[in-house]
């Protein structure tokens, strides 16, 4: 499936308006541009994404981590 508004609203269920204002300020503010049929991603926007996403593995962990303690099998 192509990656475009339509889809991207249909996958997170909000309107096609609200992703493309998202992805209008995305771009706005740097993080990627599209100038030909290539998508150049920000390297800003790469570091972000890996820092959420130790983020939540991290608090992931946390919660499995209690949840074993709660189950009794820590």
């Amino acid at each position: 499936m192509p990656l475009t508004i339509r889809a991207l609203a249909q996958r997170f269920q909000v309107s096609p308006a609200h992703i493309g204002n998202l992805l209008g300020e995305a771009e706005r503010r740097g993080w990627f541009s599209q100038k030909t049929a290539r998508l150049t991603v920000s390297e800003a926007l790469v570091d972000e994404f890996e820092a959420w996403a130790a983020g939540q593995m991290a608090h992931y962990d946390e919660l499995a981590s209690e949840t074993r303690k709660f189950v009794g099998l820590a």
